[in-house]
């Protein structure tokens, strides 16, 4: 992939913010070896060159994303290591749905762990047609595992702060997820029945707004206070740092690299 600001890669507007406190509201993990904040230049990395994308603008660490009608993509990745079997996340954001169409009509997916092989995310969160929805295993490798959660009203025009819990396994005994909106419980260790991470997969955090094809309205959404910590129980995991489809794999605090993507994995919609 190529690098910021090459040909074929959006451009991300970047600007530092300063460190803020992580909200009381959220539950800290323990122990936790990844701790992410979106204050550095290199907290996002471009997710797509891909036909299609637009580039959103980061500044001060508050994303700006705007489809035109024909885009479908418009997201950032938060420069993390890629999850394991066994691993977890915490990540707290505020989201602003900006344009009216953004909440009302079809599908706009907000954030999601894409795996890192064919099909769709295992776990995302999405405004659909009206309503905040927690959803996934529609890509599950055995044939779709879907499950949808409603988390409520869309954001249209108003802040609302999401937090996201995950512990990422193929073993739906063990793969959970738990939401809290606006220091509400939403969704409490709820266990998807395709599992949190689809089987010898990894899992990548995206963010943004990406829809289907053939939409061809215009959409705009703007979040900011990122928080992201997470946990790594696979006792697989090295404790060094090593490579994997481009993403760090260290368990250490957040990577300086801004790019680095295997090409291959984004040339999938």
């Amino acid at each position: 992939m190529s690098a910021p600001g090459e040909r074929g890669s959006p451009a991300v507007a970047v600007v530092p913010a300063p460190r803020t406190a992580e909200p009381s509201s959220i539950p800290a993990l323990t122990h936790a070896s990844t701790r992410w904040r979106a204050h550095a230049a290199s907290a996002f990395r471009p997710a797509s060159s891909a036909s299609g994308s637009a580039a959103p603008r980061v500044e001060h660490g508050e994303v700006s994303l705007h489809l035109a009608p024909g885009v479908r993509r418009c997201e950032v990745e938060p420069a993390l290591p890629a999850v394991d079997e066994g691993d977890e996340h915490l990540v707290s954001v505020a989201v602003r749905l900006d344009h009216p169409s953004s909440g009302r009509s079809g599908r706009h997916v907000l954030l999601r762990w894409e795996n890192d092989g064919p099909g769709s995310a295992p776990v995302d969160v999405r405004v659909h047609d009206g309503r905040l929805v927690l959803h996934g295993g529609d890509g599950h490798p055995s044939g779709s595992r879907t499950f949808t959660k409603d988390l409520g009203h869309a954001p249209e025009g108003e802040w609302t702060h999401l937090a996201v819990r995950v512990r990422f396994s193929a073993n739906p005994e063990k793969g959970r997820v738990s939401v809290r909106r606006d220091g509400r419980t939403v969704v409490k260790d709820h266990h998807p029945r395709g599992g949190t991470l689809y089987p010898g997969q990894q899992s990548y955090l995206k963010a943004g707004l990406r829809r289907e094809a053939g939409t061809s309205h215009t959409a705009r959404a703007t979040m900011r206070d990122w928080h992201v910590s997470g946990v790594h129980h696979s006792g697989s995991r090295p404790s060094g740092s090593t490579q994997h489809e481009g993403h760090s794999r260290s368990t250490g605090t957040q990577q300086s690299s801004s790019h680095g993507h295997a090409g291959a994995r984004h040339s999938r919609s």
